[in-house]
């Protein structure tokens, strides 16, 4: 899933510098667990391209369109940040002298209308003299709108996230029925007993009075 968002939906052009291959989940430092699993806040590290520095993609979903959204990446991004850091007075012989990693935000919209929060922290703070501007936080990050965002055709009938797309897009048996055909002969291929679990739950969450055909 994670390689198909980058695959097709995070519309930079250095997404294309990374190498998915190298794709890993990590634990996320939080404060705290949220009771709905998926509204989860999720960690993947991975590696740029003949290279050995960390990427780090820091997925937040969420249902609702939050205007402080950059604010709170802001601080699990910092929370991240604080961990790195203590992991590296831990292990000091090491990690002495490495840079800091990049740490991408990203946004998992499944609200009904589309994203409108500032996409950046700098945006939410009151006018100050132009001097001052320097000291506001530039906390950008990037959302990807499954209900609204386009679908583009590069990413192909076999991108897992194009069909969560068409599957939040569903209205009616006559649309929603193919797609769930198709997921199950994608998730036959992929062979991910995780993968399948996460499917079953979105599948269940989403569709509440027709869990029967969930993936199986």
């Amino acid at each position: 899933m994670v390689r198909d968002l980058l695959r097709g939906f995070l519309h930079e052009e250095w997404i294309g510098w990374l190498d998915p291959g190298t794709l890993e989940r990590r634990a996320v430092p939080a404060a705290e667990t949220p009771p709905d699993p998926l509204a989860e806040t999720l960690l993947w590290r991975l590696r740029w391209q003949g290279g050995s520095a960390a990427v780090y993609l820091l997925l937040r979903p969420l249902a609702a369109d939050d205007r402080f959204a950059a604010v709170r990446l802001w601080a699990d991004r910092g929370l991240l940040y604080q961990h790195l850091l203590h992991y590296r007075e831990d292990n000091r012989e090491a990690r002495r002298g490495r840079p800091l990693p990049l740490v991408l935000p990203v946004v998992l919209y499944g609200g009904g209308s589309p994203w409108s929060a500032p996409r950046d922290a700098f945006e939410l703070f009151q006018p100050i003299p132009g001097p001052l501007q320097r000291h506001l936080p530039r906390i950008p990050y990037l959302v990807f709108d499954a209900a609204h965002d386009a679908l583009p055709p590069a990413a192909g009938e076999d991108n897992l996230v194009a069909l969560l797309c068409r599957l939040e897009r569903s209205r009616s048996p006559q649309t929603l029925d193919p797609l769930l055909d198709r997921l199950d002969r994608l998730l036959d291929a992929a062979g991910d007993e995780a993968l399948w679990r996460a499917w079953s739950g979105f599948i269940a969450h989403r569709f509440p009075d027709g869990t029967e055909t969930a993936p199986c």
